[in-house]
């Protein structure tokens, strides 16, 4: 397998596919109910084989990544010998390895056990690390949803102070990353690049005038500031303030 990041060619496989009717998608492999892979095909030419590109969950050297490969498009046509090009993607350290968040003799945060999997970090404004929480296989997915939802939250605050005027423009804010030898961050890229491919049924004018109904009535029951996305909704969707 070639593991060079070879954007371009991917980049170019994707647009092409988007420009090219007919088009379709289909998906494959794992158990019942799930898959393991998502393929983008079209038929620019009826004459001519399908191209093909394909997103694959596997195991590489031990740790999970998103495998992309594609078949020639046209514009490989004019490429002559190009082969597929096969890319998988996956954070990459500063030793160049792939980084897996995996440490045998860490402690476990969460309940104490020797040997984590997975790392939730803060970085400040500089990219530095500010604080750093290692968790086990067992801990791994609700400990690292906990801190995801917390960091999430300070950082809306944040955007919200500023665009209501509160707080001076500071520069960057800090950042967060997470790392694990799990399939959690996997799956989550599977999930984001189908609902991409899917383009959703949008509600109903009405229905959308009814939740904002809603939620304006019952907004006096929560706790703290209406965030501003929601105020949005409600400007767009629902009846003026009485």
């Amino acid at each position: 397998m070639d593991n060079s990041l070879d954007f371009t060619a991917v980049s170019r496989a994707l647009n092409e596919w988007a420009r090219t009717n007919p088009r379709g998608m289909r998906t494959g492999g794992g158990s019942s109910g799930g898959f393991d892979h998502i393929q983008l095909h079209t038929r620019p030419d009826p004459r001519e084989p399908e191209v093909q590109l394909t997103l694959r969950a596997q195991l590489v050297d031990g740790r999970p990544v998103i495998v992309v490969s594609h078949s020639p498009t046209r514009s490989d046509a004019q490429r002559p010998g190009r082969r597929e090009s096969v890319v998988a993607f996956g954070r990459v350290g500063d030793d160049g390895g792939a980084v897996s968040g995996r440490d045998p003799g860490a402690v476990c945060e969460a309940c104490g056990a020797t040997g984590t999997v997975g790392r939730a970090a803060r970085t400040d404004a500089s990219g530095s690390v500010a604080e750093m929480h290692r968790f086990c296989a067992a801990c791994w997915p609700e400990q690292s949803a906990r801190y995801r939802a917390r960091w999430e939250e300070e950082d809306r605050r944040r955007r919200d102070a500023f665009f209501r005027d509160r707080a001076p423009a500071a520069g960057p804010g800090p950042g967060m990353w997470f790392e694990s030898a799990t399939w959690h961050g996997t799956l989550e890229l599977v999930r984001q690049i189908e609902r991409t491919m899917i383009a959703p049924l949008p509600p109903a004018a009405d229905d959308l005038a009814q939740l904002a109904a809603e939620i304006r009535e019952q907004a006096s029951a929560f706790e703290g500031e209406m965030p501003l996305e929601v105020e949005s909704f409600l400007r767009r969707y629902g009846p003026p303030a009485g």
